[in-house]
């Protein structure tokens, strides 16, 4: 089960490396550890690295030395959007006091690569794009994006007639098209559950816990993190996240367990630091 896509863009290879920390249950991991773990889910060794080192540079993750060894941790929005998936943090900043911050910009085609760089960030973040040239999001999350003022980025706060918020949101967020991928992450978690989990060996429930746990993930990081109020009352994520933890609990005896085995037999286990905030 090592399916690399799920719903939409969301790219499976950037959640290989918190999937391993939370399942390894460690805020620090030697790389040659990480990679391994890596490469059980996907990709090969050297792709890892790769992969590794370009999530390093981006700031999602910290690298520091114990002799010739590399450690890991995890950084930045990565570290924020592991904490909100997990259940203990948010992605957003503060909650919704039924305002939307906006950011207009108007940056000319000649600056193309940075008014690219600077909208995949802000999506990053939880904006949305509502018309070209202003993006809103229900809270402030300008902090997180650097060079606003060179690019002549302007933030203000604006308001929508109550009557008006359930179309914007529909529009900017794309409910539509969200409603129907969590209906396919939906149909596919019970076709997983359908199956004799149980009967998987280690390697392959850990596959299938990052599966599962990744069309969750790619959602949720997707559409923003949206306050409850803006979605709508039967919005499919609660249903989504009760079929992942199901799926977890009846792989996380095997899945765990494989990556203690792997661990433990390791020459350089005794440079992991658990992560005790984990129950």
């Amino acid at each position: 089960m090592r399916g690399e896509a799920g719903p939409g863009s969301y790219k499976a290879a950037y959640a290989r490396a918190p999937f391993v920390f939370a399942i390894a249950k460690a805020t620090a991991l030697p790389g040659p550890i990480l990679v391994g773990l890596m490469s059980d889910l996907a990709g090969s060794p050297s792709s890892n690295k790769a992969l590794l080192h370009r999530m390093t540079a981006g700031g999602a993750l910290e690298l520091s030395r114990a002799g010739r060894v590399g450690i890991y941790r995890m950084a930045g929005r990565l570290f924020v959007g592991f904490a909100a998936v997990r259940g203990d943090g948010s992605l957003r900043a503060e909650a919704w006091d039924g305002r939307f911050h906006s950011l207009i910009y108007d940056i000319p085609e000649s600056r193309r690569r940075e008014r690219d760089r600077f909208l995949m960030a802000a999506h990053q973040v939880g904006y949305r794009t509502l018309r070209p040239g202003l993006l809103i999001s229900p809270t402030d999350e300008h902090r997180a994006l650097a060079g606003l003022a060179d690019l002549g980025v302007l933030e203000a706060w604006v308001t929508f007639s109550e009557h008006e918020i359930g179309d914007i949101v529909t529009r900017a967020w794309r409910l539509a098209e969200f409603r129907h991928e969590y209906e396919l992450a939906i149909a596919r978690l019970e076709t997983m559950l359908a199956a004799d989990l149980e009967g998987l060996d280690g390697v392959a429930a850990m596959q299938a816990m990052f599966e599962s746990e990744g069309l969750r993930t790619g959602l949720l990081l997707r559409d923003g993190a949206l306050p409850p109020d803006l979605t709508p009352p039967d919005w499919p994520a609660a249903r989504l996240l009760a079929l992942v933890q199901e799926a977890e609990r009846r792989l996380d005896g095997a899945a765990v367990a494989y990556v203690e085995r792997r661990i433990a037999a390791s020459p350089h286990a005794h440079l992991v630091e658990a992560d005790l905030s984990w129950p």
